[in-house]
Parts: structure tokens; C-alpha cells; sequence
């Protein structure tokens, strides 16, 4: 009968273990590469270009934060950061949105002053070859 008690024991503690061992854990690896696109984003200057994505991208990290804050507070075996990875993954795609959107604001407005600096240079160099009135 005591063999019996021990192998019950020895089983619960496995259990016990594979519970604590099994649980998700935090998804650091997304929260960094979120802060890193986001950075990135704030670098092109996406809060001017494309406010909208990186406005986005900044408030889908902030809740992914939140919810892993709060599964924090739960037992150990009870946190599922599902949601808090999925949340990260919509900000890193928000940012990278965002950094391309900059990217192509950025080149046209590029576009448009090397436009308007050609036109003048254009309209300045017909000036000087235009004939000097006389008085």
C-alpha cells in the first residue's frame, strides 16, 4: 500500500512541475522588436508623415503592456500571453506600415521641392538670358 501512496505523490508532483514548467511566458522577445519598430517609425517620422499608423502602433504596444501586467498578477500556471503576442504582432505591423508610408511621404515631398527649386533655377536662368530693356 505505501509504494502506491509514494508513486501517487511522485505523479502529483510531476504534474505540479509540468504546470509551473508548461506555462507561457512573457513574450519578450516581440515586446523588443515592437519597441524597436516603433523606433524606428519615430526616426522616419512617422508621428508627421503617417500619424495615424504610428499612433496606432504606439497604443497597440501600450495594451500589449497592459495585459501582460495584468496576466502577471495571476498564478503562475493561470498566464496566457496569447493575446498579449498577438496584440505586440499588430503593433509591429502598424509600425512597419508606418515607416513605409513615411518613407513614401518623405520622397514626394522630396519630389515636389526639387521640383519647385528646378522651376525657379529654370525661371532665373530665362531672366538673365532675356534682352536688358533699354532706357
Amino acid at each position: 500500500m505505501r509504494p502506491v501512496y509514494f508513486s501517487i505523490i511522485v505523479l502529483f508532483c510531476f504534474f505540479i512541475v509540468s504546470l509551473i514548467v508548461g506555462c507561457n511566458e512573457t513574450p519578450k522577445s516581440k515586446i523588443d522588436t515592437a519597441k524597436k519598430e516603433i523606433a524606428n517609425a519615430q526616426n522616419m517620422q512617422a508621428d508627421k508623415y503617417a500619424a495615424a499608423e504610428f499612433s496606432n502602433a504606439q497604443r497597440s504596444f501600450n495594451l500589449a503592456m497592459e495585459i501582460i501586467r495584468l496576466e502577471d498578477k495571476k498564478l503562475i500556471f493561470l498566464r496566457n500571453y496569447n493575446l498579449a503576442a498577438a496584440t505586440l504582432d499588430k503593433s509591429i505591423a502598424f509600425a512597419r506600415v508606418a515607416v513605409q508610408m513615411s518613407g513614401k511621404e518623405q520622397e514626394k515631398e522630396r519630389n515636389e521641392q526639387e521640383k519647385k527649386l528646378q522651376e525657379e533655377l529654370n525661371r532665373k536662368a530665362t531672366l538673365k538670358r532675356a534682352p536688358a530693356k533699354k532706357k
